[in-house]
């Protein structure tokens, strides 16, 4: 029988633990808190998949549970509930590790659509469980190194996968991991803009105090990972690479970066480059994209809604058309897009993003008055981004008053 997902809520009032009860325990296994004393006992004792956490709570308040849990299991996704007048509380949540927040009174189908959805992203539970490893490869666009996961997942070693930003080097390690049988967690750590001691924290955790009575651990990475993702490897210096080369811990490293550029001390080089995959940029496998498209395109439904019942062929040979430079990011970025701005059942050409339809060699119908409505859009979206959204500085860059750039918004 298939383990069903284990969600636990935490709320002081019983009447909103027994409701997010009914509307999640016929699919999902659900344990209840009434505390945040309380949460952090049941995050000990259980493996737990998504916390719906409330923020305003009598003793441990929501966001001190929050850094709490982050601390025991930092691959639990959290939610947070909140009252209305409590949002920035609730704000500040995302920035501390959150995933999201709801509003009480909340909607029955949001929280269904958020819980799959999000149960979806973190473990592809609903793609992998229960079916072979090609099948994988053919709803998920991974044909190209299926075989090659097979065989790295019957195995103990540790890998190395390449390929340009954008690329599924975490998708890989994951199927990877999920396929191997290990039953500890899978961990993610992306090496992009974090400094040494964030990464000497993030993996290996830290003691304060001086005596034993006094000694607090917070537990890093390899403290509970089964295998480790570590992205932008060429970042990690070589006192972290030889202190991760004497555990008993799995490495799968991710580059963008040829062999050569790579600055490897020679026991952790020899560990990764044993098993090696290159996953190809999605401009060499437009066979892919369809596939991609789909999957995004369920998932978005399912996290945020949507009208859209059909991408039309012309738009779908348009993006099979698109060199897609950034990649699958690239393209599970426009899906989303899609999903959230798209009012009408189908997609058509002119509803895709402008530099998407200027680089596409497929000819398509679009009034002209569109076409620049579009571009202007992004263009002042550029801009705002540019100045912080500061309004004032984005007019004067762009030449116009306020009043009427706030028009355009």
């Amino acid at each position: 029988m298939e383990l069903k997902p284990t969600i636990l809520v935490v709320d002081d009032e019983f009447s909103i633990r027994e409701s997010f009860d009914l509307i999640l325990s016929h699919k999902y296994r659900v344990i209840q808190a009434a505390s945040g004393e309380g949460a952090l006992k049941q995050a000990a004792d259980h493996v737990i998949d998504l916390v719906y956490l409330d923020v305003r709570m009598p003793g441990i308040d929501g966001i001190e549970t929050l850094k709490r849990l982050k601390e025991i299991s930092p691959q639990t996704e959290v939610i947070m509930v909140t009252a209305v007048n409590d949002v920035q509380k609730a704000s500040l949540a995302i920035n501390l590790g959150a995933y999201d927040y709801v509003v009480k009174p909340f909607d029955v189908e949001k929280i269904s659509s958020l819980t799959a959805g999000l149960l979806r992203k973190k473990g592809l539970l609903s793609v992998v469980r229960g079916i072979g490893m090609q099948t994988i490869g053919q709803l998920i666009g991974l044909k190209v190194v299926a075989g090659r996961i097979v065989e790295i997942s019957k195995t103990t070693n540790w890998g190395l996968i390449s390929g340009e930003p954008g690329v599924e080097k975490e998708w890989v390690a994951r199927l990877i991991h999920q396929n191997s049988g290990n039953i500890k967690p899978f961990s993610v750590l992306d090496l992009k803009e974090l400094s040494d001691s964030a990464i000497d924290k993030k993996l290996f955790g830290k003691s304060e105090g001086i005596t034993t009575a006094d000694i607090k651990k917070e537990i890093g990475l390899v403290d509970f990972s089964g295998t480790i993702f570590i992205d932008n490897i060429e970042l990690l210096n070589v006192e972290f690479q030889a202190q991760l080369a004497k555990l008993s811990i799995r490495v799968i490293a991710g580059t963008s970066r040829a062999f050569s550029e790579l600055n490897l001390c020679k026991e952790f080089g020899d560990k990764i480059t044993h098993e090696q995959i290159s996953i190809p940029p999605l401009r060499e496998r437009s066979s892919d994209i369809p596939l991609f498209v789909n999957y995004f395109l369920d998932e978005g439904k399912n996290v945020h809604g949507s009208k859209i019942k059909e991408i039309l062929p012309q738009a779908s040979d348009i993006l099979s058309s698109y060199s897609w430079p950034g990649n699958v990011l690239e393209l599970k970025s426009v899906i989303e897009r899609l999903v959230l701005v798209t009012k009408a059942s189908k997609v058509e050409p002119r509803d895709l993003p402008v530099n998407i339809l200027i680089n596409s060699s497929v000819p398509f119908s679009m009034p002209l008055e569109d076409a620049y409505s579009e571009f202007e859009g992004d263009f002042i979206k550029a801009v705002m981004e540019y100045n912080s959204n500061n309004k004032v500085k984005a007019s004067k860059m762009l030449r116009v008053s306020p009043q009427v750039l706030e028009a355009k918004l």
